[in-house]
């Protein structure tokens, strides 16, 4: 087990990865992230792990999102979001990210939405939502909300958005 708190939970292939607020998975020393085997029943370590909370993960192939209220990941930078590549096991940042805690994520075609409590993404204002394009790895910028945004989903092309908010794009 986790000698802490989980907050996200994804499923690929032979593995699950947990997300939250633990150092050990099993035994295993594992900060903040970590990967059970279904096959062998055990838990490994993703690189250095995260120096905050995980709030979110999303699976796209090979490629493990990781978003929460963190500003490393594997050692290096990575303002609340960050990418693990199951692959080659490896950290890297999404841009300069955003500025404060990410709480949900959704991916439709080549745009990953972002939500939570940050007032800014890659710099510029977007406040409580972004989306990170994963083609030509920038930053999308959204106005308009103001409040957190805890929950995305994606369904037939529609973006639905659940938090704390009571205006969305003039709504």
């Amino acid at each position: 087990g986790l000698n802490g708190q989980v907050y996200a939970i994804v499923e690929s292939g032979d593995f699950i990865y947990v997300g939250g607020d633990f150092s050990f998975a099993g035994g295993v020393s594992a900060r903040r992230i970590a990967r059970w085997n279904k096959v062998t029943e055990t838990w490994s370590a993703l690189g250095d792990g995260v120096d905050g909370v995980v709030r979110s993960l999303l699976i796209q192939g090979d490629d493990l999102y990781v978003a929460g209220d963190f500003n490393a990941a594997g050692g290096a930078g990575a303002s609340k979001i960050a990418l693990w590549d199951i692959t080659t096991e490896t950290w890297s940042a999404l841009g300069s990210g955003v500025n404060s805690s990410v709480y949900a994520l959704a991916l439709h075609e080549s745009k990953l939405y972002v939500g939570g409590n940050f007032s800014s993404a890659g710099g510029s204002s977007s406040p409580y939502l972004a989306e990170w394009n994963i083609v030509s790895e920038e930053w999308d910028t959204h106005t308009g909300i103001n409040n957190r945004i805890y929950a995305l989903e994606i369904q037939n092309d529609l973006l639905y958005v659940g938090g704390d908010f009571t205006t969305i794009g003039g709504i």
